[in-house]
């Protein structure tokens, strides 16, 4: 009986070992199926982009796809003849990865058909991150969100990001410090967190707003800069403030000043430095502790905002011959504020002279003055066009660092 058993026992650990097998199989047949993405970038196709596409027709309107793949072994040896026929880069090939391009007529057809030059079919569930064109921004980008939303591999957390010149050139910018360059632009702006001049925006955030009457919303813009810009040899990306959105099209810019006063309001300021002129001396302030919200009201036939920001920080930095006194605290602080302030009015001035309502205040009206707005709402454009916007900024310097002397007593003088 126990040898019956024991021989059983040895049959069933056979196959378990030979499923085992077969799955490590059938899972490593389905990976060499398909070609990893970690970034899409949509342009505007011209004829010169005709890659893996029929013929443009005298009224089509084709899109350029960039995805980012990431490459191996079987990658390689497929795409070395299709990229020196022009479908990706050839410096890519010492690379581990792929920026494979297509262009198509809508952004399903164009990532299928990529698989006639990558010999697999794109996998988007690992995506980073969507870029998009301005041009294309411009003209509302609803139509190309809507592939995402129906996909079911696409995750909701896959950033947005609209470039200042062609979106598939962001992706050929090589990192130093990632892999990747799509994962090095995904960090890139979740990173703005710790310095709020670019907004968050995702999939999931934007289609949010988007379906909310009145709302825009904002999508940060990635800028290539170049080394003739900069002091660096080779060209990096920045984060150059933020896109306005209303409904699907981009309508204006804020800078990184105007962003960060847009998001004081919107109390997404919890760190970053503010850099002051004090008496002809540089000063720094770190903040580390920041809240923002707004009220709004309907008096007499005119919408009222009233914006509210708080910060709290510490002393980073104070140039000069000036003590760190308690005077000098309060004059520093007051400083502070006019400076939140004057970003805060410049957003509302740009967004407002664009009917934008990135604040939310039709939002704000319809839960909280539900009364209210139904008498406004038809008129709420015009009413928006024409609100009155007062702020109320509350700022503290907590700390001043150990240093209670200035570093230079002598004012910058040599003896």
């Amino acid at each position: 009986m126990k040898k019956r058993q024991t021989c059983l026992l040895l049959c069933f650990i056979c196959l378990l070992s030979f499923c085992g097998g077969c799955a490590h199989t059938k899972t490593k047949r389905e990976l060499d199926s398909l070609a990893v993405v970690l970034g899409i970038a949509i342009d505007k196709a011209e004829e010169k982009d005709e890659i893996g596409s029929e013929s443009f027709g005298e009224d089509s309107e084709k899109l350029l796809l960039t995805a980012q793949v990431v490459r191996n072994i079987s990658i390689s040896q497929n795409s070395s003849e299709s990229e020196s026929s022009g479908s990706g880069n050839e410096g890519d090939l010492g690379r581990p990865y792929w920026n494979v391009q297509v262009v198509g007529s809508n952004l399903l057809e164009t990532l299928r058909s990529a698989i006639h030059i990558t010999n697999r079919r794109l996998y988007v569930a690992h995506n980073q991150v969507v870029i998009i064109s301005k041009d294309i921004a411009q003209q509302g980008i609803a139509k190309y969100l809507d592939y995402f939303f129906r996909d079911h591999e696409t995750r909701y957390d896959v950033g947005i990001v609209i470039s200042d010149g062609k979106a598939g050139e962001v992706l050929d910018v090589v990192s130093h410090l990632e892999s990747f360059p799509a994962q090095d632009l995904k960090k890139l702006v979740e990173r703005q967190k710790d310095d709020a001049h670019g907004p968050q925006c995702t999939l999931f955030s934007f289609i949010k707003d988007y379906k909310i009457p009145y709302k825009s919303t904002l999508v940060p813009i990635v800028r290539i800069i170049t080394p003739e810009e900069s002091d660096n040899k080779s060209p990096y990306l920045h984060i150059a403030g933020s896109a306005v959105f209303k409904d699907d099209k981009m309508v204006t810019s804020l800078d990184e000043n105007q962003t960060r006063g847009a998001l004081w309001v919107l109390g997404q300021v919890e760190n970053g430095i503010i850099a002051l002129d004090y008496e002809g001396a540089n000063v720094a302030i770190e903040i580390i502790e920041g809240s923002g919200d707004f009220n709004v009201e309907y008096v007499d036939g005119r919408i009222k905002i009233k914006a509210n920001a708080k910060m709290t920080g510490v002393l980073g930095e104070l140039q000069g011959s000036r003590k760190v006194e308690p005077v000098v605290l309060r004059a520093i602080e007051k400083a502070c504020a006019e400076e939140i302030e004057s970003k805060i009015r410049s957003a509302f001035n740009e967004i407002q002279s664009n009917k934008a309502d990135v604040l939310g205040i039709a939002e704000r009206f319809y839960r909280y003055h539900y009364k209210t707005w139904k008498k406004i709402a038809d008129d709420f454009d015009s009413l928006y066009e024409n609100a009155d916007l007062t702020v109320d900024v509350k700022t503290e310097i907590i700390r001043t660092g150990s240093l209670m002397e200035p570093a230079d007593e002598n004012g910058g003088e040599s003896n």
